[in-house]
């Protein structure tokens, strides 16, 4: 079980463990582990093992890691009026290695496994060339491992209090500050500060796999058979890979999709489109013309496809096709009866 210690004695005790945010390994062991802090991120603890790996590779007897993820957000304001309001946020990641007795530190914001390694290289690098300076080698005093959680006294996050309240807070106290005889301007500002473990990769590769699911099994469908996939460009980095979309319609070999046809890219574009639709419905989708390069039988999968799936979206198609209107429950078009004067018709089917 985890214990319950101040901020102050947890970073003490646990010099040779685990920090806020990381997954520490003691190397100076021979039976060395990984602590990791309670509720961590997997993606972090995924970079930290990777840069603690490194280290080790790199001659480290002790190596201890550090990930985190900020958002700062700050309100200013001058007399009534607000002024500014920012709110960012920033990642990085920290190593500190230890190597014949002499301490190195790097960091690094690329928040990847060859960011990770690079940071551990460079700590690496420190501490071998701190020997020429460093006459008595540091000893790690034999701490045992310790796991825990800090305690704060903040009960309630400030990021997580609106902004109008914020807003409000700052110009009451101008506005009583303002009333105090002599003054004649008042400045006041609030900064937020936290630390947060982001979800967002674990999210985005949820909605990848899932999207991905569909788009094979829509491309099947919409192709009458076939092969239709994603991939990630860089896995390392999800969130800012780029995705690659190969196909294989059927009879066909195995290809990028920007080498199809254009019906065949129309019909692959249509395929990861509803593939999205079925991974998050939205009440509309507006399709413009996408069956133009269709022929009689792609439209027809087109059509059953659409009625299929009009049962949670409500789908406006722009078309000239008569096979793409006979499935319509209603139509809209422009007539022009007499020269230069449009005219809306409109037929809905029972």
């Amino acid at each position: 079980m985890p214990i319950n210690l101040t901020r102050r004695d947890f970073l003490k005790t646990a010099g040779a463990a685990a920090t806020l945010a990381g997954s520490p390994l003691a190397l100076a062991e021979p039976q060395s582990q990984t602590l990791e802090a309670p509720g961590a991120d997997p993606f972090a603890i995924e970079l930290a093992n990777e840069a603690l790996n490194a280290a080790r590779s790199a001659g480290a007897s002790y190596a201890d890691v550090r990930v985190g993820h900020y958002r700062r957000q700050s309100v200013a304001t001058r007399e009534l009026k607000v002024t500014s309001v920012t709110d960012s946020e920033s990642y990085g990641l920290g190593v500190r290695t230890l190597i014949d007795g002499c301490w190195g530190f790097a960091a690094t914001s690329r928040m990847t496994k060859a960011g990770a390694r690079q940071a551990a290289l460079n700590a690496a690098t420190m501490s071998k060339a701190a020997r020429d300076v460093h006459k008595r080698p540091v000893e790690l005093a034999p701490v045992k491992p310790v796991q825990g959680t800090w305690i704060t006294p903040v009960r309630k996050d400030p990021i997580n209090i609106a902004l109008e309240e914020k807003v409000a807070l700052l110009l009451a106290t101008n506005e009583a500050a303002l009333k105090v005889q002599g003054v004649q301007f008042v400045n006041s500002s609030v900064e937020a500060l936290r630390e947060i473990k982001k979800r967002s990769r674990e999210r985005f590769r949820h909605a990848f796999e899932q999207i991905n699911k569909n788009f094979s099994s829509l491309f099947q469908e919409l192709f009458g058979g076939g092969r239709g996939e994603m991939s990630l460009i860089d896995a390392d980095d999800v969130l800012e890979s780029g995705i690659d979309v190969v196909a294989q319609p059927p009879g066909k070999r195995l290809q990028n999709v920007l080498l199809l046809s254009g019906g065949e890219k129309a019909m692959a574009a249509l395929a990861l489109v509803l593939g999205i639709f079925h991974y998050r419905p939205a009440p509309f989708c507006l399709l413009d013309e996408v069956d133009a390069p269709l022929d009689e039988a792609n439209v027809g999968r087109f059509t059953d496809k659409v009625v299929q799936m009009s049962e949670d979206t409500q789908f406006i198609v722009i078309t000239h096709n008569k096979r793409t209107m006979e499935m319509a429950r209603a139509l809209y078009g422009v007539t022009m009866e007499e020269a230069g004067v449009s005219k809306l018709v409109s037929v809905k089917f029972e």
